[in-house]
């Protein structure tokens, strides 16, 4: 793990100077999008790692951060499983009922392992149940 590896939040003092007030450490982190998930006022986060290692004993191919307030966040991987190599991921109320469901894109090659997500371009839909 470099010391760079993960998703680091910046706050801006108002006049261009940005310091770093969070870190959370990830292999191979992609993208991390900020949206209101769980529609109680505050910025949460999604985070996808392509290069995720895969002999960690917790999947963090997809992560999510739950805001609980102060640069605390809540961070689970909702059982997405392993083995997903994602390369896109975006967010939007995709079964229009008010809250905003992840969709992620992967693509992966080779031979599928039992119980991982199978090679070839795939979809992963994660329904958010708030509403």
């Amino acid at each position: 793990l470099k010391n760079y590896h993960g998703v680091h939040i910046f706050i801006n003092d108002g006049s261009n100077n940005f310091k770093e007030k969070y870190f959370y450490p990830v292999y191979g982190a992609t993208k991390t999008i900020a949206r209101d998930f769980d529609l109680d006022g505050d910025l949460d986060m999604a985070m996808i790692a392509f290069y995720a290692e895969p002999i960690m004993p917790t999947n963090e191919s997809f992560l999510y951060f739950q805001n609980q307030g102060n640069l605390n966040f809540k961070v689970s991987n909702l059982n997405i499983p392993f083995g997903g190599r994602w390369m896109v991921m975006d967010a939007g109320d995709a079964d229009q009922d008010g809250d905003l469901d992840i969709l992620l894109g992967n693509f992966q090659f080779g031979a599928p392992k039992k119980g991982k997500v199978k090679p070839g371009l795939q979809l992963n839909y994660i329904e958010n149940k708030i509403r």
